[in-house]
């Protein structure tokens, strides 16, 4: 990274960034802490229903985490048309969206029906196959209205308000313990279902949040001006399609490598045991958790950066980016300080078992390492998606996930080639690599886009 991004003596743009960024990093975190309660309680249950949730959630959270890269695009796409204050555009890229959406999670249920035959091929411990298959089947149900949901978030988000999406957020989060309680351990006539139950809880809250910001849309006073269920919503048409698909396909694209790299990981190690796959689920809730932070100074980044180019202010969006960056890596760094020095207390949370906890705390040793990494990838992602450049993006995140990342982690956890297989350790080493090189090579292409963008 050049001393550039250093050389803005005002953080002039970061007090705008912070107001939209702390909602978002809430809404994030409240996303993220069901995932760790999720956890928890299966955790509680037994070793193998917590390994079972483990599988599951690696099958179905690449799906997600498609559609979530593709609506970027409407975030994108909206931000610069609020910019340049131009409604009529706004709420027509949100309609579009919303068509997309519907298809795309009817199409996201399909795929996960026949997810299954990944236990078999991949070899996953058969004792956490019945586990993993009801969870999925509560999938099928949630889908389609995780998908509705991603559109309206990236609208209200590209709009430039927030806290709406932060509010859902928090309700789900809550919601989600006592439908947890309920579904897990069997009550109001339910049977128990075990770690299953935790599929059935998150589906319920995947069709509270669509619901419940729909609701929002409709009648709140922030979205008066959008009119968006005005006159029903605008049929799905060729043009206002594909002008979504072109900037959000190559996204969805290098999200999905990104979060595939850790799901492939969680059902190469399959094969070694319900310990193994628990203490490396620990691991990456953990580090998920920790990733929000970044992640919401890059959704917020896409925005600012969206609206300030939409509004013909070249020289602010690169200042924006720029003091973003700053703000990521403090927050990397002290990320990686808290993980490093409260490994072993925060793995008990988790578990009680000392094998577990021992595996999933050296694992997070490897999570702090790749903090500072990890955020500066995201937030040049988040940069470029303002600047409307993904393809490049895409090409890089392939690159260093799939072009070094899987075959590197492949190598050492599960060979002999290089040293003695190390098991999960070796998957770890590898994105520690990887996210290095993603990280180099999105802030050079950060760099040479916001320069030309400049001279036009």
């Amino acid at each position: 990274m050049s001393n550039a991004v250093f050389k803005s003596s005002r953080f002039d743009q970061l007090p705008e960034l912070v107001k939209l960024a702390w909602p978002i990093l809430v809404s994030q975190l409240a996303i993220s802490g069901m995932g760790v309660v999720d956890t928890i309680m299966a955790g509680r249950v037994s070793a193998i229903d917590l390994a079972g949730v483990a599988v599951a959630f690696s099958l179905w959270l690449p799906v997600l985490m498609f559609m979530v890269g593709l609506f970027s695009a409407t975030s994108s796409l909206v931000a610069h048309a609020w910019g340049a204050s131009d409604i009529s555009q706004a709420k027509s890229h949100i309609h579009q969206s919303l068509w997309l959406g519907l298809i795309l999670g009817l199409c996201a249920s399909a795929l996960i029906s026949q997810a299954t035959f990944l236990l078999e091929f991949m070899n996953i411990d058969p004792v956490v196959h019945p586990v993993v298959i009801d969870y999925l089947k509560a999938m099928i149900f949630g889908l389609p209205a995780a998908a509705i949901y991603q559109v309206l978030r990236a609208s209200s988000e590209g709009t430039g308000h927030s806290k709406p999406v932060m509010q859902i957020n928090l309700l789900a989060f809550f919601a989600n313990i006592p439908l947890n309680i309920i579904f897990i351990h069997g009550y109001f006539g339910l049977p128990a279902m075990g770690g299953a139950g935790c599929g059935w809880a998150t589906a319920s809250v995947m069709w509270l949040n669509a619901l419940a910001l729909a609701a929002y849309f409709f009648k709140a006073h922030e979205f008066r001006e959008l009119k968006l269920f005005e006159a029903g919503i605008r049929w799905l048409d060729r043009q206002g399609s594909w002008q979504i698909l072109a900037l959000g396909l190559p996204i969805a694209a290098a999200v999905f490598a990104e979060v595939i790299i850790f799901s492939i990981i969680a059902l190469l190690i399959g094969s070694l045991g319900a310990t193994v796959i628990a203490g490396h689920q620990i691991s990456m809730n953990v580090s998920a958790l920790t990733f929000m932070l970044p992640l919401s100074v890059s959704i917020a980044i896409t925005v600012q950066v969206g609206q300030r180019l939409g509004a013909g202010n070249k020289q602010a969006a690169q200042r924006t980016w720029r003091q973003a960056l700053v703000l990521a890596s403090s927050i990397a760094i002290s990320n990686a300080a808290i993980i490093y020095f409260f490994a072993w207390p925060i793995t008990g949370v988790y578990s009680e078992d000392i094998e577990i906890r021992e595996l999933a705390t050296g694992l997070l040793l490897f999570a702090a390492a790749y903090q500072v990494s990890d955020a500066l990838q995201v937030a040049a992602a988040g940069a470029l998606r303002g600047y409307k450049d993904t393809q490049v993006t895409m090409y890089i995140t392939l690159f260093a996930y799939w072009g070094i990342g899987l075959p590197l982690g492949y190598t050492l956890g599960l060979t002999d080639v290089i040293m003695p297989a190390s098991g999960p350790k070796g998957f770890w080493i590898s994105l520690l690599i990887s996210l290095s090189i993603a990280a180099a090579l999105l802030l050079w292409r950060l760099e040479h886009i916001s320069r030309q963008n400049m001279t036009k």
